[in-house]
């Protein structure tokens, strides 16, 4: 029983360092924890420009960023989501697979995860999400394991595409959540209080055809016909509010978010493209953000302790897609705009670098081992073996030593006897 006990308590404690986790459509994969890299991952010490963000000779520079393409194997997870009735799921795709007016251009490795089917919106309604942010969970996942080692702020660019500046394109929210997975908050900002339509006195809300939002009206106000090219079409307060549109609160009064639970990037110039107008990576995004657009003003940044989080990126909308993941530690660089990654640049951590788990593990077995050594040593007849085993491994005094207990052979062993004790 006590072998059988072991072998569980080992295999248990393998099978925790790495878990393969069943993906949806996608390749099946258990994603490895990212370290930071040993690498500088954006500007080197020295060439910021003009003299902007260099460490002083006294700071010690330490690369703390992470990189992880998602064409890697084992850089991420997928789980699939449901929403409104709705499946979908993270594939990795291949570009040269897809047809020309499919296919996402300019990957790192020429493959890339995109949310399938693409055939609509997989939007939970964004007022239930406000008072509920688990909601986050029944969408399609894609999941990056870290395992932070400097305490201090971190900052998530993101390599994806699918989106535009016209709020007709995909978006996606990211949040991370810690080792017990609950959620971690990121850090306090500010923006513009929202209240839903009902709560307020506008009559309803423009729908612009080609930017696809609405622009909530006030009384007596009628629509323009168009707006940018896009032609603008009344909807009235109620089905408005069915559709879980909101408005910016009077005198545009702004508000403190103490705690973001997550961030919502949506819209980005030239959508099909990874590298569009020069812009690979995208770090500006909306905090707890809605909206067919972000408002650019907030960064995805979390104030971590050292130890393992999950970074999870769920779809607004089927479509969009994730070639690569930058974060940017404590005493790190931003993105480096101009580097392209090739393939297993992930930033894996080296192998047994997993310690605490492997500590664990072994200070089990060793206790489970002690408890046995115990256990046998309080029969009289495995008491002779105990004892000379126990004199090689140092756990008993050999008999010619002088005990503080006396002169008796046993008065020297650390190990329990038969009838003596508490």
């Amino acid at each position: 029983m006590r072998r059988n006990f072991l072998r569980a308590l080992l295999l248990a404690g393998a099978m925790s360092i790495c878990r393969a986790q069943t993906p949806g459509p996608s390749k099946e994969v258990g994603a490895k924890a990212l370290c930071p890299l040993a690498e500088g991952g954006g500007m080197v010490d020295g060439q910021g420009m003009a003299g902007h963000s260099v460490p002083s000779k006294d700071q010690k520079a330490q690369d703390t960023s992470y990189i992880a393409l998602v064409s890697d194997s084992n850089a991420c997870e997928t789980r699939p989501g449901t929403a409104k009735g709705k499946t979908a799921a993270w594939m990795l795709l291949a570009g040269s697979d897809r047809k020309l007016s499919d296919r996402v251009n300019n990957s790192f490795t020429g493959r890339y995860m995109q949310v399938l089917p693409s055939d609509g919106r997989l939007q939970i309604n964004p007022n239930a999400l406000w008072e509920n942010a688990d909601l986050l969970l029944q969408l399609p996942q894609l999941i990056f394991k870290l395992r932070v080692t400097h305490h201090g702020l971190h900052t998530v660019y993101l390599r994806w595409a699918g989106g535009d500046m016209f709020g007709g394109g995909d978006s996606v929210y990211v949040a991370m959540y810690d080792g017990k997975g609950k959620l971690a908050p990121g850090v306090s900002t500010l923006k513009p209080v929202s209240l839903p339509i009902q709560d307020t006195y506008y009559a309803g809300c423009c729908y612009n055809m080609y930017w696809h939002v609405c622009v909530c009206i006030p009384p007596a106000h009628s629509c323009p016909n168009y707006t940018h090219g896009g032609l603008n079409l009344f909807v009235n307060k109620t089905f408005a509010a069915s559709r879980g549109i909101t408005c910016n609160a009077p005198n545009n009064q702004l508000e403190r978010l103490h705690a973001p639970r997550w961030y919502e990037f949506a819209g980005k110039e030239g959508g099909q493209d990874f590298d569009a107008w020069g812009q690979p990576w995208d770090s500006s995004c909306e905090a707890e953000g809605m909206g067919t657009k972000d408002s650019g003003s907030d960064f995805a940044q979390w104030l971590l302790k050292a130890g393992d989080y999950e970074l999870k990126i769920f779809p607004r909308e089927t479509g969009v897609a994730i070639d690569a993941i930058y974060i940017e530690g404590p005493t790190s660089w931003p993105a480096n705009a101009t580097k392209r990654y090739k393939e297993a640049a992930s930033s894996f951590c080296p192998p047994g670098s997993n310690s605490v788990v492997l500590k664990i593990v072994l200070i089990l077995v060793a206790i489970a081992v002690a408890g046995v050594i115990g256990y046998l040593g309080t029969t009289t007849a495995a008491q002779g073996y105990c004892t000379t085993m126990g004199q090689r491994i140092g756990l008993v005094r050999s008999p010619d030593q002088t005990s503080i207990y006396g002169n008796s052979n046993m008065a020297n062993s650390l190990l329990p006897r038969a009838g003596v004790g508490p």
